[in-house]
């Protein structure tokens, strides 16, 4: 957190080997690197995204997408 410039940086390693989640509720931004950490906090939705879904069942690689609505990974780098 940068306090004199009133701002939050998410980043992950380059190399992308600890996932970096995050999702909007209620105004609030709530992040974790374990999906369990953000369905922990009571106002993020558990509510399948179908083509997030599709993708993770097919083992099919869309960067930043994830199985749930709302819900983002950051990218690598």
């Amino acid at each position: 957190y940068d306090k004199k410039n009133d701002r939050l940086m998410l980043v992950r390693d380059r190399f992308g080997i600890k996932p970096l989640y995050w999702t909007e509720a209620r105004g609030k931004i709530v992040f974790g690197s374990e999906l369990k950490v953000l369905f922990a906090h009571p106002d993020v939705s558990r509510e399948f995204d179908p083509h997030g879904l599709y993708h993770q069942l097919m083992q099919t690689i869309v960067p930043g997408s994830t199985a749930f609505n709302g819900v983002h990974q950051i990218k690598p780098g």
